[in-house]
């Protein structure tokens, strides 16, 4: 399974550059659903699914190609086993994460279109399916390559059917233009560089922690940090899946100059993540001590005061998820690369004395103080600023604010079909 982790790694930057252009395509795809735009909409959804050819394309040909390369000698592989499966494994793990990859320019044309819960209802039946062949597979001591493609071949395989769906129900929106291919990549060129300095902030925020306390502490507490870390991280994970719901909602009623529908869903979204996570906050504080020894048999028992930072920290952050998804769904793409720079810098600067000063409490206080001063301030400022600025739809030339709440739950976009 080591093996299988390195060879991951050494994809993450694809997965790192699915950041640059999906954002801003998934948004301009978007804007011009609202605006009925259905020329406009076409050029981007071909371009999108121009876009995941090519992808698929790239990993056919990166997999057939990846027995090339010596990945025994790239990894240090020694173990035998490991030699022999290192080249079959990277062929599935390249094909498929690219396959991925292609995929999302698939998934943001029914998010564009706000049909956002089949996508991801297919993409978890895959998810679950994946888990249980790969339970059969270890039960069956399979191969690593075969493992590999058991656990991620079903999540590729429930993309078919939105694909399927496409080319039956609505060809026009995969049929290539050609003509504006070129002017519509260099146009996304820009944003999709800033996209990509707004993914790689957040990364560094993510790995820089782990990094500091290897250099100035231990892997021993690197180890536990990282426990408790992903233990105070888990609120996380739903909100984090709510937020690609929300995103293309939030992208609608802004162009249709909703102001009321966005502050009755922003706002209370807000005070209830809060309210949530400082419930979890309180359990970190009470029995996350007992929770963690429990959870490594005794192996690690953090203070109370790492939890209860760690814990306020991911409070501060989950609620900067709805203002940083506004900002993504408007483009406010400068905006987003300030927050996050500006929380990457104050956590890699804070982390350096805190460290020597307070060992891992440290570090979280430092992540807190990134999540709070750096993101969720100038994001939440500059989300309500915005939206204080948003005309009155009557004054854009717009339909009235109810209109545009009831047409929410039923747009569909006619000119497709």
């Amino acid at each position: 399974m080591g093996l299988w982790r390195v060879a991951l790694s050494t994809l993450l930057l694809m997965t790192f550059l699915r950041g640059g252009i999906v954002p801003y395509l998934k948004t301009s795809m978007t804007e011009a659903f609202a605006d009925r735009d259905w020329k406009r909409f076409r050029e981007r959804s071909s371009t999108s699914a121009f876009l995941g050819l090519c992808l698929m394309v790239l990993g056919l040909l990166g997999a057939l190609a990846s027995p090339l390369v010596n990945w025994a000698a790239a990894f240090n592989v020694k173990d035998a086993v490991a030699v022999r499966e290192a080249a079959p494994l990277m062929m599935v793990l390249v094909f498929l994460t690219l396959a991925h990859f292609a995929g999302m320019f698939i998934e943001i044309i029914y998010d564009a279109r706000m049909e956002v819960s089949r996508p991801r209802v297919y993409e978890l039946v895959g998810t679950v399916a994946g888990f249980g062949l790969l339970l059969l597979g270890i039960r069956l001591k399979v191969s690593l390559p075969w493992l590999a493609l058991l656990s991620n071949g079903p999540v590729f395989l429930s993309r078919v059917p939105l694909v399927l769906e496409l080319l039956v129900r609505h060809r026009r929106l995969l049929a290539v233009q050609w003509n504006v291919v070129p002017s519509l990549l260099r146009e996304m060129i820009r944003p999709s560089v800033v996209c990509l300095g707004i993914s790689f902030a957040c990364l560094a925020t993510m790995m820089l922690p782990n990094l500091l306390i290897a250099h100035l502490l231990s892997l021993r507490n690197v180890t536990v940090y990282s426990v408790c870390y992903q233990l105070a991280t888990y609120p996380l994970l739903p909100l984090g899946a709510l937020m690609p719901v929300f995103w293309p909602a939030f992208t609608v009623a802004w162009r249709r100059g909703a102001r009321l529908f966005l502050l009755r869903r922003l706002v209370p979204a807000v005070a209830g993540t809060g309210v949530i996570l400082l419930a979890f906050w309180v359990f970190m504080v009470a029995l996350g001590q007992w929770f963690v020894r429990w959870w490594t048999g005794g192996q690690i028992n953090p203070s109370q005061v790492l939890l209860a930072l760690l814990a306020g920290g991911v409070v501060l952050e989950g609620c900067s998820y709805w203002f940083t998804t506004f900002l993504w769904s408007i483009n406010d793409l400068r905006m987003l690369l300030l927050s996050c720079g500006l929380q990457c810098l104050l956590t890699a600067g804070l982390a350096w004395p805190f460290i020597r000063a307070w060992q891992l409490p440290g570090v979280a206080a430092a992540v807190m103080v990134g999540s709070g001063v750096g993101l969720l301030l100038p994001a939440g400022w500059r989300s309500l600023r915005r939206l204080s600025s948003l005309p009155e739809p009557a004054e854009a030339g717009l339909a009235p604010v109810a209109d545009v709440e009831d047409e929410l739950d039923t747009f569909r976009f006619e000119g497709t079909e």
